[in-house]
């Protein structure tokens, strides 16, 4: 029988480096299923998502939005549309927003719960940016 090495299976790993996750803000439907949700992008992807907020609320018929920076002030203007899904197009087609989320509706939904005022206090902070 011939001798046979064997190689030692050497795998170098960085043990410091940390995954990179994306921010994101979640709101939810009344029987706990994702219903709405924003992606930070570009501007404020990974970790300058952290002190960024939303806003997202239905009153008069209407749904509203804003985002806001971590020192409070609004980011764009203030959006609204009478529906979640157009208010959802209207966001993603934003010049101002296409640098900073993207806004995703799931099918069939038309209410959320946790929705907020219009104010920086009650905003919804962006979680998981690293």
């Amino acid at each position: 029988m011939p001798l046979q090495l064997k190689k030692p299976n050497f795998s170098f790993k960085n043990k410091k480096k940390r995954n990179r996750r994306e921010g994101r803000v979640v709101f939810y439907t009344t029987g706990g299923d994702i219903g709405v949700t924003f992606r930070a992008i570009e501007n404020i992807a990974f970790s300058n998502s952290n002190g960024y907020r939303v806003t997202l609320k239905f009153g008069s018929g209407a749904w509203y939005f804003k985002l806001w920076d971590s020192a409070g002030v609004q980011v764009g203007s203030t959006l609204a549309r009478p529906s979640l899904a157009v208010l959802s197009a209207v966001v993603n087609a934003n010049a101002v927003m296409q640098d900073y989320l993207t806004m995703t509706v799931e099918s069939g939904v038309t209410t959320i719960t946790g929705s907020s005022t219009l104010n920086f206090a009650e905003a919804t902070p962006f979680r998981g940016g690293l």
